[in-house]
């Protein structure tokens, strides 16, 4: 989560795992490293508003109900200048052809 806490440089920021209404599920973790980690099972919106500093960055977060409002609060508040994500369970693939499609159609200079 260090990159987060850094003002990363980067134009995009793409988050891409699995969530739920919590927040970004992690995988679970073996006891020993388990209490050696701040997060267990699910960082929230509140675990990131701890670390999060950005610069006009665009966040789009692709894992699903990424768009829960305490999620988009966060990153528009810790500098983002906007926040993309889903309010559902879309399928994998549909997911991957809205990020490539994003970045291909308005971001050109790329390519």
């Amino acid at each position: 989560m260090n990159f987060f806490a850094g003002c990363p440089e980067h134009e995009i920021i793409i988050i891409s795992g699995h969530g739920d209404e919590r927040g970004l599920l992690l995988p679970e973790l073996s006891e020993e490293v388990k209490n050696k980690y701040p997060y267990n099972n699910v960082i929230t919106a509140e675990d990131f508003a701890q670390f999060v500093q950005l610069n006009k960055n665009i966040v789009i977060n692709a894992s699903c109900m990424g768009s829960i409002k305490s999620f988009a609060d966060v990153f528009l508040s810790r500098g983002a200048s906007c926040y993309i994500a889903p309010n559902n369970y879309p399928e994998g693939g549909a997911t991957l052809m809205y990020l490539l499609n994003f970045i291909y159609e308005y971001y050109p200079k790329w390519i």
